[in-house]
């Protein structure tokens, strides 16, 4: 049982490894003149009020670990919320040749992928030049709302699955050897056992579809607390 918790472990690093390898081949986040002119030709007939930016690779954003983004967001030209502009930025997106899907999330609003990235709708706060740190906010309920975003984030590159995969596997094997060789002590079995819930989320995370990178879990507190301290009982004396 050691041995398959070991094996398993081992196993989700390397995917986190290989994730990582892939995501070096992701594509840069649009300029703030790219980003416009995306939007620009999807719905010629709106102007982007404010670009707001969120220049990191990885990082936290509202509490939540997410790659980089550029929001772009249209205000309405009064209080009631358009119905037809985010079907109508979708058929945009889709003439210029983006795939657009369902974006999963129960939100109603869909995501288009296309030129290495990826593009989001969401409700968002009015965008004001005095107050540009409320631009793009992300608002949560019923409609109507005052502005709507589009949310431009880099799409996951398709080396990222085969290379987490193939990284799997590898560590699979290579955790089965070294566990057959490792003598671990009760207290290094019970990190293996703590470590356990971040080793299942990281290796669902190698084959979900999406823009989440495979050690995203890791760095929620859902799961990063318990991995850290499986982590030190396992190299602990």
């Amino acid at each position: 049982m050691i041995r398959m918790l070991l094996a398993l472990t081992v196993a989700a690093v390397a995917a986190a490894a290989g994730s990582a390898a892939g995501w070096l081949f992701a594509a840069d986040l649009p300029t703030d003149r790219q980003a416009r002119a995306l939007v620009a030709a999807a719905v010629p007939d709106q102007q982007a009020a404010i670009v707001n930016r969120f220049d990191v690779s990885f990082g936290y954003e509202n509490g939540r670990y997410t790659p980089g983004f550029v929001t772009v967001t249209i205000n309405y030209p009064d209080s009631a919320a358009d119905s037809d502009l985010a079907i109508r930025v979708e058929q945009g997106f889709e003439r210029m040749g983006w795939a657009v899907s369902n974006a999963g999330d129960g939100s109603g609003f869909e995501e288009s992928v296309g030129d290495g990235l990826s593009m989001r709708l969401i409700n968002a706060a009015y965008c004001e030049p005095r107050e540009p740190q409320w631009c793009g906010s992300e608002i949560g309920g019923s409609g109507p709302f005052p502005a709507l975003a589009l949310r431009f984030q880099p799409a996951a590159p398709w080396p990222v699955v085969p290379l987490s995969v193939v990284a799997w596997f590898a560590g699979l094997v290579a955790g089965w050897r070294l566990g057959g060789r490792s003598r671990l002590r009760w207290l290094g079995g019970s990190g293996l056992v703590l470590m356990l819930p971040a080793v299942v989320a990281v290796t669902a995370g190698t084959v979900r579809p999406g823009n989440e990178p495979a050690w995203a879990s890791l760095m929620d507190r859902q799961f990063g607390v318990l991995a850290l301290a499986g982590a030190i009982l396992l190299v602990g004396p």
